[in-house]
């Protein structure tokens, strides 16, 4: 399911938790609910025997996946009842996700930053190349696109 979400249509016309119950809110920050059905994946996929070794080997340590549960919970019990308290208890912890992402990505002093891109950025792309994608799906798209531009 959650590939679905990842790679699917439903990825490209994502629909928060507030669509999908076609409840209305207030709260600015309401489009952060997932649907229900993602946490619930993401608490399975936590829970997963493979995530399980690889949370051991990166870690040190197997994850707590209770946050995952209880989103998923009362991701439910707000679209079963319009309770805007569990919904906001989703919220906040979503919230804390965002926060725990953006200052350890912000702590990351791995990569460089650059100040300029680097000299040759958008130098021709060697023949190879060229020849390798010259039926690529891609390029057909693009040229159909084109075409369409073209007739308009």
């Amino acid at each position: 399911m959650f590939k679905k979400y990842l790679g699917g249509e439903a990825f490209d016309d994502y629909q928060g938790e507030i669509l999908i119950s076609n409840y209305r809110s207030d709260n600015p920050e309401a489009w952060k609910v997932r649907p229900c059905e993602w946490y619930q994946e993401e608490n399975r996929n936590c829970k997963n025997f493979f995530q399980r070794f690889n949370q051991k080997f990166i870690y040190g340590k197997g994850l707590d996946c209770d946050q995952w549960s209880r989103d998923y919970k009362n991701c439910l019990g707000f679209r079963n009842t319009g309770d805007e308290q569990l919904m906001q208890k989703v919220i906040d912890s979503e919230n804390k996700r965002i926060t725990k992402f953006v200052v350890n990505s912000e702590r990351n002093d791995i990569w460089e930053s650059r100040t300029e891109p680097p000299p040759n950025w958008n130098r021709k792309l060697p023949d190879w190349w060229n020849e390798r994608t010259k039926e690529s799906r891609l390029k057909k798209y693009m040229e159909i696109l084109e075409e369409e531009k073209n007739k308009n």
